[in-house]
């Protein structure tokens, strides 16, 4: 049985029913529709001693930007625009995929600006969330999402994933533009910005 331009078909070419149809029918029987699959992935190598091998059987790729303020007395930074663009093969579920985005994208102005696990002197004192600061609504910027769809030919239905690579490189984003706005580099998270007397634009010809 196979699913071809909308209709249900059978073994010969006259052997078939509108999609529709078939759904009303199942439903007057009190009919459950249900099909059971299996897919056997590509084989991946990979050595955990040597680094190498060939880990994955397909890739996927995204990229993220923001736009943001710093105030330069206080160091406040407030986000203004995000814009995230990820290749997920063939978006089975469009909404969802920009469901999955928004908030791995959330998640990662988390990392990138309020969230710190503090354990002084290896005892952890972060135990609840009116110390482990989450972003509010309020401190989210506004966010787009363009889904890239290059289906993958090594998988049942073109697409690949989105997970983790939504919520990874958020913060190396607001990093970057942190560093095009005060000429300062960071490298561990949560950022954190104290007053800044004199910011220095990193763009050639700014003053």
């Amino acid at each position: 049985m196979r699913f071809k331009e909308h209709f249900v078909c059978g073994k010969s070419a006259t052997d078939r029913i509108d999609f529709d149809d078939a759904m009303r029918q199942l439903w007057a029987m009190q009919k459950f529709p249900f099909a059971l699959g299996v897919f056997k992935a590509p084989r991946v190598s990979w050595d955990e001693h040597t680094g190498q091998g060939n880990a994955y059987f397909t890739w996927v790729y995204g990229c993220q930007a923001v736009e943001l303020t710093v105030n330069k007395h206080t160091g406040k930074v407030k986000l203004l625009n995000a814009v995230a663009a990820h290749d997920v093969g063939r978006a089975v579920n469009p909404e969802m995929v920009r469901g999955q985005i928004y908030g791995g994208m959330a998640m990662s102005a988390g990392y990138g600006l309020h969230e710190e696990i503090k354990a002084p002197g290896g005892k952890m004192t972060t135990l609840n969330l009116n110390t482990y600061r989450i972003p509010r609504s309020t401190d989210l910027p506004e966010m787009k999402v363009i889904i890239i769809e290059n289906p993958d030919p090594l998988s049942p239905t073109g697409a690949k994933a989105i997970g983790e690579p939504a919520n990874e490189i958020l913060a190396p984003a607001i990093a970057n533009a942190i560093f095009n706005a005060t000429g300062q580099r960071h490298f561990s998270l949560p950022i954190k910005l104290g007053a800044i007397p004199e910011i220095t634009c990193c763009e050639e010809g700014c003053k």
